[in-house]
């Protein structure tokens, strides 16, 4: 298996930890300046490398799941590109479906909300094509 270039990690890493400086950042993600360090010179694992290294090495399904819980995570979504244009148009009208069932019932909890996310995002993403 071919190894992700480190670079563009050390360039993420490096941006935020500018916006919060290295202490700030540190204690932000629970490490110590030391850890911090250690990542920057290459002498522990990028945390966004070996994310990334993770999620090749399980199916496509289980690396959709990381990158959708990232964006979550960032207060976005994660739209999955792929499949044939009516294979896409019918996935779409069934999340459409679903969030109409779930708006019915009068009450939106996070996993009807997301739903919704999904389901206009596939719709965007369909008139964009």
């Amino acid at each position: 298996m071919t190894m992700i270039p480190r670079e563009p990690f050390d360039r993420a890493l490096s941006d935020h930890i500018d916006v919060l400086g290295t202490i700030g950042f540190a204690q932000k993600a629970g490490m110590t300046t030391r850890q911090l360090n250690r990542i920057r010179s290459g002498d522990q694992p990028n945390p966004f490398q070996r994310a990334a290294e993770w999620s090749r090495l399980g199916s496509a399904e289980t690396a959709s799941r990381l990158v959708s819980m990232v964006c979550e995570a960032n207060d976005g979504f994660f739209v999955q590109e792929g499949g044939t244009d009516s294979s896409n148009i019918e996935d779409t009208i069934q999340k459409a479906a679903d969030v109409i069932k779930g708006l019915a019932d009068g009450s939106l909890d996070d996993d009807d909300r997301r739903l919704v996310q999904d389901a206009v995002a596939a719709m965007i993403g369909l008139l964009q094509k």
